[in-house]
């Protein structure tokens, strides 16, 4: 999903890293499930947990507006995260929100590893493409919620069919 978001995106928004991390409400925390590297012979999946609260990645989910950190140099805002990114070279950030209608998803983010200043027709389109990822990513963990509720179902209806049959306990036992 990433590489295919980023193959169109780089199109119109020179980019490096292409990550979106996704809100778990139960741990209060974002993880990020993917993460994409431009060159063609990069690639790295990473599965990290960040804290749900003092990032600009919570900032940009809180307040549903886009972020651009143009140079993290000057940033002093959320040091710790703005140093890991500067750890893996990127000297600036776009941070567009993930939502469908009233569902807040996530945060999708954008880095470059040569400061850039996005302009706002940039920032505009990729939060319309922004949207329009949420809207994939909901169908999709709407379909594995779906899935998961009708295997559950399709236990519950076999259970209770062999509860209520005339079997013998050993044969009951064996059939659950």
């Amino acid at each position: 999903l990433c590489r295919a978001l980023s193959d169109s995106l780089k199109k119109i928004v020179s980019f490096d890293f292409l990550g979106f991390l996704l809100f778990d409400a139960a741990s209060e925390t974002f993880r990020m499930y993917g993460l994409h590297l431009s060159s063609e012979t990069s690639n790295e999946t990473v599965h990290r947990l960040l804290p749900g609260d003092d990032n600009p990645v919570s900032w940009v989910w809180t307040n549903q507006q886009p972020l651009s950190i143009a140079r993290l140099e000057q940033e002093s805002r959320w040091p710790e995260l703005i140093e890991s990114a500067r750890a893996h070279g990127i000297s600036s950030l776009l941070l567009v929100p993930l939502t469908t209608g009233n569902h807040r998803l996530g945060v999708l983010f954008l880095g470059f590893f040569d400061p850039s200043d996005t302009t706002q027709h940039e920032m505009d389109f990729v939060h319309r493409v922004a949207s329009e990822f949420a809207v994939t990513i909901d169908s999709h963990l709407s379909r594995q919620q779906y899935l998961r509720e009708r295997d559950r179902l399709r236990l519950l209806f076999d259970l209770t069919n062999v509860l209520v049959s005339k079997l013998s306990p050993d044969a009951l036992f064996s059939a659950i």
